[in-house]
């Protein structure tokens, strides 16, 4: 019998300053509430590349951030000034959880869609994080997303 591989990217994160996920395995990224994105006391998030899940979720290759590419917006980018959109990794197309349709164990939930800047925030903490548009993230039309959890 052999083990099944998941189809997944490791190196997500976590920032405690805007509240998104990132990734964080070739730079930081940069961050709307300003510098880099700051992982301290972040889980390890991996995002899947193959069905099941919502599809449509890209890499930000300018900030590093996850957001949803399938509206008629790219969003709002912290990087390449006011009105700048995410500009989308093509080469992977990632699939995130809505509404608990993996199943509890090994996912955290609580993540939300900002419908201002496209991206992905997490919605458990007290604070919704900075949105690059100014002010909090705005999770109010957004399901219920569920990452997957790593080990390490």
């Amino acid at each position: 019998m052999s083990a099944t591989v998941e189809p997944v990217q490791q190196n997500w994160r976590w920032c405690r300053k805007c509240e998104r996920a990132f990734y964080a395995g070739s730079s930081i990224g940069r961050c709307p509430a300003g510098g880099v994105h700051d992982s301290l006391g972040s889980g390890y998030y991996l995002m899947r590349f193959a069905s099941p899940g919502q599809a449509n979720w890209r890499r930000c290759r300018k900030c590093e951030g996850i957001f949803f590419n399938g509206n008629s917006t790219a969003g709002r980018c912290p990087v390449g000034g006011t009105g700048a959109g995410h500009e989308p990794d093509m080469t992977i197309n990632f699939y995130i959880d809505l509404n608990n349709s993996f199943g509890k164990i090994g996912t955290q939930p609580d993540w939300k869609w900002c419908v201002r800047c496209e991206g992905m925030f997490f919605a458990g903490n007290t604070t919704r994080g900075r949105c690059t548009v100014g002010g909090s993230h705005d999770g109010s039309r957004s399901g219920n997303y569920n990452f997957l959890v790593s080990g390490s």
